[in-house]
């Protein structure tokens, strides 16, 4: 999954994100805050990637408060949806043409049958410990316009890829 085309070229234009929505507004739209992932690939990479999520969510009372209670209030289905009812929809696409399609987790994903992995530890060097040893100090970051400008961006790549 992480060698694929499509995955590595989402991460290179930054559209990997991360988020955590903590503060609804007025226009029912909650503020983000996350990170985008970077070489999710390397596991010295996706160490750093949950240690900054970590304190994304714990080090701040408001995000962490604020998680909380989008947490306790929202219906789950994985769907973009939850968070900004006014860009994003569920329904078939043709339904609400000025929203983005952002599907549930059923209608995106069948039932799949899993196979019993064989026992392989990602633990192979005890050099892993020393990233899992430290934290990083990071500031809240509101990442709510990144995601805007994202999905504008992915608007028009979808309209350009229509055209061609």
């Amino acid at each position: 999954m992480l060698r694929r085309l499509d995955f590595q070229l989402q991460e290179l234009l930054g559209f990997t994100t991360v988020i955590f929505p903590y503060a609804k507004k007025q226009d029912r739209l909650y503020s983000l805050t996350g990170l985008t992932v970077e070489r999710f690939a390397d596991p010295k990479q996706r160490i750093e990637t949950g240690k900054i999520l970590y304190q994304l969510l714990f080090q701040n009372p408001t995000v962490f408060q604020g998680v909380g209670q989008f947490a306790k209030a929202v219906h789950h289905a994985g769907s973009r949806e939850e968070y900004w009812k006014s860009i994003f929809t569920s329904e078939t696409p043709s339904a609400i043409e000025c929203k983005v399609y952002s599907p549930t987790l059923l209608d995106a994903w069948s039932d799949q049958t899993f196979f019993r992995l064989p026992s392989i530890d990602w633990f192979t060097m005890e050099s892993f410990i020393e990233d899992l040893q430290t934290f990083p100090i990071i500031k809240k970051v509101d990442l709510t316009n990144k995601v805007l400008e994202n999905i504008q961006q992915l608007k028009n790549i979808n309209k350009l890829k229509s055209i061609i």
